[in-house]
């Protein structure tokens, strides 16, 4: 791991794995459970929150991915500037060792178990309930933007997995 990486990716693991049970507990606006997914509209978080650039293609800043945390929920936002819209999206969080991967290394997205599809939304927000995460997790972001005409994948900015995909986590 680069010695940038490592430095980019040590704060926002703590941030992950310490902020997610010592807090207080906050309010919330607006929650709807379905099951462990709750889908989330504002809120008040009780750790800092970690942001890292949503890349569409090869080298396209097309937003940013960030998460936080109140004492029940982990947090994941998907927001997109620059006029790109969300099309769909695919979101892993657990542990390292069971992000779905081939052989090569490359992602199964089919396999990621948060699946949505949006219709140009500039903002998704999912939230995870905190019992059903381990207490350190990695978290896998990738989404199917549109600007115009163009549709791109993007992930989240991150370490790369051993594929030649392009895929990354943080």
């Amino acid at each position: 791991m680069s010695s940038l990486k490592t430095k980019r990716l040590l704060p926002a693991l703590a941030i992950i794995s310490l902020g997610l049970f010592s807090c207080e507990k906050q309010p919330l606006d607006s929650a709807i459970l379905d099951s462990e997914v709750i889908l989330y509209s504002s809120g008040e978080y009780c750790s800092d929150v970690y942001e890292t650039e949503l890349i569409a293609g090869k080298n396209t800043v097309a937003g940013a991915v960030s998460v936080a945390n109140d004492e029940d929920s982990l947090y994941v936002t998907y927001e997109t500037t620059g006029g790109w819209g969300l099309d769909d999206i695919k979101l892993f969080v657990g542990d390292i060792e069971d992000l779905p991967l081939n052989k090569a290394g490359n992602p199964k997205l089919g396999q990621y178990p948060i699946k949505t599809s949006l219709s140009g939304e500039t903002s998704y927000t999912v939230a995870l309930a905190l019992s059903s995460l381990d207490e350190t997790v990695v978290v896998s972001a990738f989404a199917e933007v549109s600007k115009n005409d163009k549709d791109e994948g993007a992930w989240a900015d991150g370490e790369s997995t051993s594929g030649k995909s392009g895929a990354m986590y943080f």
